[in-house]
């Protein structure tokens, strides 16, 4: 296997941010476009093939998660699709945790095997849920991370790794708990990972409290230095983060906005109630079609041309190319521009959501005010100067 021939530039996202879809299905075929970017579970690459295959074709960069996260869960290890992919059907947890070479044998090669067969960009080292850095599954990940890198040497594929971090939102709470999950990915593999994926569990950016979400940005922006940063799983709070640092964001088409660990569990009843509303990206959020009707509204994106969407595929597609043209928005420009353009466009929401309560329409705005708070406070960040802290540390040992 070789490194695919899409990535003999440097720069894996030349336009950024993007929006990273994650597909399921076949949607995607009919826009007729060239993706910077996809992701497909591994589980819908092998359920649909041919969809996967069509998928590589239009993405620049196409990204197959591996989904070894779902090893530990026994309802979900269960699924016909995922016991095609080669990992274990019996898995003994403590060959997990305490035998390097069962890793590599019967998770790490897999995992990338398999990736790089599906015709995937980069790969992503193997992962599991870690609810917190406590959590023993966390420093696994760390281990596996570094052994992905070594197997690729060993095995002489120069293909990109990207590290998944998919960890619980109470790491959110706690200000050094972040700074330490930083300080493990970027000091111990700043030369060797080319990409961060992360994915925070039962995180609703609508309801969470903002130093919640402060902390969440604070990770990106600290991650972002010099490594390009997806965050997957995520709504509209993924535009936030893509004005402070993101590379990108991504989630399913009107669905997957949100990563909930407890459904690998069991599973999840139907699409939600979201499918049934319209994405309105005036407001970052949604509305349903009798609102839609009252306020008169319409969209200009290139399914409902000066209309809106009135069937499951049409809200899927103006989902999409709503979501593309506002990353659009922020390429080719700079950081404190970027803030400064999603800053006014949340101010217009709050405007317009006050109008829209005046015609009785239930809008819900308290989540816009702590979006935009945060902005205001990451528009200051800046990575440190290393030259100032190797100044300080010579003084230092000098006096």
């Amino acid at each position: 296997m070789t490194m695919n021939p899409k990535l003999k530039q440097i720069n894996l996202f030349p336009k950024s941010p993007i929006f990273l879809p994650n597909a399921m299905d076949g949607h995607f075929e009919s826009v007729n476009i060239q993706f910077p970017a996809m992701i497909m579970d591994a589980r819908h690459a092998v359920w649909r093939p041919g969809v996967a295959q069509k998928l590589a074709a239009i993405s620049d960069l196409f990204i197959i998660d591996p989904s070894t996260h779902v090893l530990l869960f026994k309802d979900a290890k269960d699924g016909q699709n995922f016991k095609k992919l080669g990992y274990p059907n019996n898995i003994e947890i403590e060959n997990i945790y305490s035998d390097s070479g069962f890793r590599k044998d019967k998770i790490i090669r897999v995992a990338v095997d398999d990736q790089l067969n599906k015709n995937a960009s980069v790969v992503i080292a193997p992962y599991f849920f870690a609810e917190d850095t406590d959590d023993v599954k966390f420093g696994i990940n760390i281990s596996m991370l570094s052994e992905t890198i070594r197997y690729l040497q060993e095995t002489k594929n120069d293909v990109p790794v990207f590290a998944m971090l998919e960890i619980g939102s109470s790491v959110l709470s706690r200000p050094t708990v972040v700074n330490y999950v930083v300080d493990r990915f970027k000091e111990d593999f700043r030369d060797d990972v080319k990409g961060y994926i992360v994915v925070i569990n039962d995180l609703d950016c609508e309801t969470a409290d903002q130093d919640s979400l402060l902390e969440l940005s604070k990770l990106v922006f600290q991650l972002s230095e010099g490594t390009p940063v997806l965050v997957n799983k995520i709504g509209p709070f993924g535009e936030i983060l893509c004005a402070i640092g993101a590379s990108g964001y991504g989630s399913g088409l009107a669905s997957g906005e949100i990563f909930r660990a407890k459904n690998l569990q069991s599973t999840p009843k139907g699409w939600g109630k979201k499918i049934e509303k319209t994405y309105i990206p005036e407001i970052f959020d949604y509305l349903n079609d009798e609102d839609l009707k009252t306020i008169k509204y319409t969209c200009k994106c290139a399914v409902c041309a000066g209309s809106y969407p009135k069937d499951t595929v049409s809200k899927k597609l103006h989902f999409l190319f709503t979501r593309l043209n506002s990353v659009e928005t922020l390429q080719d420009t700079t950081r404190i521009k970027r803030i400064d353009i999603v800053n006014e466009r949340i101010v217009k929401g709050i405007k317009l959501n006050a109008n829209w309560r005046s015609k009785a329409i239930g809008v819900k705005t308290a989540f816009l005010p702590r979006w935009k708070a945060v902005l205001d406070l990451a528009k200051y960040w800046e990575f440190p100067d290393k030259d100032n802290e190797l100044n300080a540390l010579l003084s230092e040992l000098e006096s």
